[in-house]
């Protein structure tokens, strides 16, 4: 599952005194509520795009997407169901606590009905439930970077010996049309956290240079001895 943020300027004319007006802004939330509960009707739980927030020129769009083939495409459908042209466009991953803020925010200006609802839609209330119970969560998004970048990264790590055959042997594959499951395991054993993390954003950054994932967002997960995820969340 990702998360994206979609924002672009309306060219839509406004009204005078449209932004100071309470009752204009309401009637136009209710109307992006109507019709973006009609539109993600027709997608079940593969896809869910709302409005994060129209009060301004700039339009904020969120998106929860199971599998896209062609994302674009969707965020077009979604821009003409709710009549909104716009331009200067830009589209980028977000995490999960970015995602749910933008729920949130959108619920509480009316353009969406329930965010608690979505979140049970997607299975997405379990993760929430699971922050602060006994295990650490984190999540990051991947940097943009070459392949000169990643090698340089992974030469200052000691196990550097074991560490770059393996981006070796991940660049020289091809890449992938059509990601399925986790595209391998990898065990690396040091006490350094840092060292831990550092050379998961190497590998990781491999894997997505390649096609190898989907998604440039990726999780860590902490547990405490004789914890297991399961009992936790």
């Amino acid at each position: 599952m990702q998360f994206y943020k979609f924002e672009g300027i309306s060219t839509a004319e406004r009204r005078p005194g449209e932004n100071d007006s309470r009752r204009i802004m309401c009637e136009k939330a209710r109307k992006i509520s109507t019709k973006t509960n009609t539109f993600n009707l027709l997608r079940l739980s593969e896809a869910y795009l709302f409005v994060n927030d129209a009060s301004g020129d700039m339009v904020t769009i969120g998106i929860i997407v199971k599998k896209c083939s062609n994302l674009n495409d969707l965020i077009s459908e979604y821009l003409r169901a709710i009549g909104t042209e716009l331009m200067e466009t830009c589209l980028e991953e977000v995490t999960f606590s970015t995602l749910r803020n933008m729920l949130g925010y959108a619920c509480r200006n009316d353009y969406i009905r329930d965010d608690d609802e979505v979140l049970e839609q997607f299975d997405l209330d379990k993760l929430e439930r699971g922050y602060g119970r006994g295990v650490a969560y984190e999540e990051k998004i991947l940097n943009d970077c070459n392949k000169k970048t990643v090698y340089e990264e992974a030469g200052r790590f000691l196990a550097k010996d074991t560490l770059i055959p393996e981006l070796n042997r991940i660049y020289a594959g091809r890449g992938k049309q059509n990601v399925i499951g986790h595209p391998v395991h990898y065990m690396i054993e040091t006490d350094d956290h840092e060292t831990r993390k550092g050379i998961c954003r190497v590998l990781l950054q491999a894997l997505y240079a390649k096609k190898r994932l989907h998604s440039k967002r990726y999780c860590f997960l902490n547990f405490r001895p004789g914890e297991s995820f399961s009992s936790v969340v």
